[in-house]
């Protein structure tokens, strides 16, 4: 007798002799190995079937024709092995969502009423309802907003629940309407990174909201520039090429924004430099006319008895600006207001470093003739 033969005889017997057995006998079996031996038993009585499912609910998908009773018990302990049940009722699918409501995947086309049950169990169950109902819909969104990432063209109502959490959530949104970009933008400003084109409005909203948003935004207006900066002034540092009007209302708003302004224009150069003169420090290969500026604000302090900085003056004419290639006026400026504040080792390094050369000394001289 070859091995599959006697293997199949030995099963056929072992069934035979379970379904001999006493119904005690039986119950103890099923009890041990429930899902071995519901398999076994050719017509399990209720109580058996009652008995293999409360200890494993898998055994459902072995019972031909469970009762309503015996699928139910199954399903309140594990929603998804309704998966094992061909055409559950309806009291059945509103078990098993209630239980997991992501056992919805395993019914086809529930209910509003079963919808509703789902995603009120776990509102994620939503990715697994292929029409959802907008009652279903609203309460997956208002519990997780990102849940709008699974429903396809959700209803109106359901776009703005999501965004009204979060507007980032209009990432999930395809062609989103005007409504819905300006609510998504006033919930939080960089929303509009989403947004293909935003109109001026929306662009208006959304750096209301957050300055920084403007970062998103390409060739942004001259009225969004300044509504930026005008909610943070640091916003200017996200304007590729800020208006003007925008460097104005930056360094108004704090001087040291200067320094996040690649190109600024000289009024917005002066304004910071009148604020705090370190300021130049923040101003890249600052040109001659800012220098000229920056020295007439020292004399000015100088000339009222105010305090100097003597060390940042040094440290800027020293290492920040380029002396060498200055016009001959403008060293001897400098070179005055050294002397007038006693800087000796300034003057010693401007000579020295050939700064002045013997070849400027005859146009060095009528200049100090002028000042004098």
């Amino acid at each position: 007798m070859d091995m599959e033969a006697y293997k199949t005889k030995d099963k056929k017997k072992e069934v035979v002799y379970i379904d001999k057995l006493s119904p005690d006998e039986r119950l103890n079996l099923l009890k041990r190995a429930p899902v071995k031996y519901i398999q076994q038993l050719t017509q399990p009585t209720l109580k058996e079937q009652l008995t293999a499912v409360t200890i494993n609910e898998k055994c459902v998908q072995y019972i031909k024709d469970p009762s309503l009773e015996v699928q139910l018990v199954a399903v309140q302990q594990n929603g998804n092995v309704i998966e094992y049940i061909s055409h559950p009722s309806v009291e059945v699918q509103l078990a098993a969502v209630q239980q997991d409501g992501c056992a919805i995947r395993y019914i086809k086309n529930p209910s509003p009423e079963v919808q509703l049950a789902a995603v009120q169990q776990d509102g994620d169950a939503i990715e697994y309802i292929k029409h959802p109902c907008l009652e279903a819909q609203l309460v997956a969104v208002q519990q997780r907003g990102s849940a709008i990432e699974y429903i396809e063209d959700p209803y109106l109502e359901v776009q703005l629940a999501a965004v009204q959490q979060r507007g980032d959530y209009i990432l999930y949104i395809k062609d989103p309407c005007l409504e819905i970009q300006l609510v998504a933008v006033q919930q939080s400003g960089t929303a509009i990174a989403y947004i293909d084109t935003p109109s001026l409005e929306v662009q208006l909203a959304a750096v209301q909201q957050r300055g920084s948003a403007i970062e998103y935004i390409e060739d942004p207006y001259l009225e969004v520039q300044l509504a930026a900066v005008h909610e943070s002034g640091n916003a200017i540092k996200y304007i590729m090429v800020p208006s003007p009007e925008a460097q104005l209302a930056a360094v108004q708003q704090s001087s040291s924004y200067i320094h996040y302004i690649k190109h600024p224009i000289f009024e917005a150069e002066l304004n910071s430099l009148k604020d705090n003169l370190s300021n130049i420090l923040y101003i890249s290969n600052p040109d001659n006319e800012i220098i000229l500026a920056y020295i007439d604000i020292i004399e000015e302090l100088y000339n009222t008895s105010a305090d100097i900085d003597k060390n940042n003056f040094e440290y800027v004419i020293n290492h920040h600006i380029k002396f060498k290639t200055l016009p001959i006026k403008t060293k001897i400026k400098i070179l005055c207001l050294c002397i007038k504040l006693d800087l000796v080792d300034s003057i010693k390094t401007i000579f020295n470093r050939k700064y002045i050369s013997y070849y400027d000394l005859d146009a060095a001289t009528k200049v100090l003739l002028e000042l004098l």
